[in-house]
């Protein structure tokens, strides 16, 4: 697996509404060759691309993502928020975003976005929509969550793909590395880093990914002292030469 520099956090979310198909399209106009989405189950158990607990922030709807059911929000404004002129724009489902992502040629870090009540079935389900993609393979999906029980999913299941690790907290990272788990990177905060933790992990094997980077002067700094590549939300640090 070769990982860019840069990977577009929602897409290019600095100039489209996060996380819409529309926002991976304008990251892949940028030149990025990989993606950050974030993969939630409804009601209904309709996996779709959403990063928080509720719609209110996007679709103005003050409802639990696991509470409601599809058809509920499946037609609703999801660009408004952003900029009226994105009012077209709806919350994607995942088979929809993975068939727009297979046509472009991307590749993609699927956060599984879940709660440990949530984490089996979220994966599992993701796994099997996944399945449908000849496109994709372990060597264009990194899979990544907070929750220790969806990456042990895949790795059970799927055990050929790549397991990243997101942590704001030493104590987060350290805790996830005591799991059985085969972890390729770990996606960690960027206050966290220094140059000599990022040593301590890479002699342990891994691969150090910094969230969220929206400024080239530091993204250039984490480069020097070893991080593989940053999470931006920046439509002009992904157009960079840094790419």
């Amino acid at each position: 697996m070769h990982l860019p520099k840069v990977i577009a956090h929602r897409g290019a979310s600095q100039i489209a509404p996060e996380n819409t198909l529309i926002a991976f399209e304008k990251a892949h106009e940028l030149g990025a060759t990989w993606i950050e989405l974030d993969v939630m189950l409804t009601k209904d158990n309709v996996a779709i691309i959403h990063h928080d607990e509720t719609f209110e922030r996007i679709l103005g709807l003050n409802q639990n993502v696991q509470q409601t059911p599809y058809a509920q929000i499946k037609d609703l404004d999801a660009g408004s928020w952003f900029d009226k002129k994105f009012a077209s724009a709806r919350i994607p489902t995942l088979a929809q975003t993975l068939t727009l992502c297979a046509d472009l040629g991307l590749s993609i870090n699927i956060e599984l976005k879940t709660t440990e009540a949530y984490a089996k079935h979220t994966t599992l389900k993701t796994l099997e929509i996944l399945k449908q993609f000849k496109f994709f393979t372990p060597e264009n999906i990194l899979f990544s969550s907070q929750e220790i029980l969806a990456l042990e999913t895949v790795q059970s299941q799927a055990p050929d793909y790549k397991l990243g690790l997101i942590a704001d907290n030493w104590p987060d990272v350290n805790k996830g590395l005591a799991q059985n788990l085969k972890l390729y990177s770990l996606s960690l905060h960027y206050p966290m880093l220094n140059q000599d933790n990022i040593k301590i992990l890479h002699e342990q094997g891994y691969q150090v990914l910094a969230f969220t980077v929206n400024d080239h002067s530091l993204a250039e700094q984490l480069f020097n002292i070893g991080i593989c590549s940053v999470f931006s939300d920046d439509a002009l640090l992904l157009s960079r030469s840094i790419l």
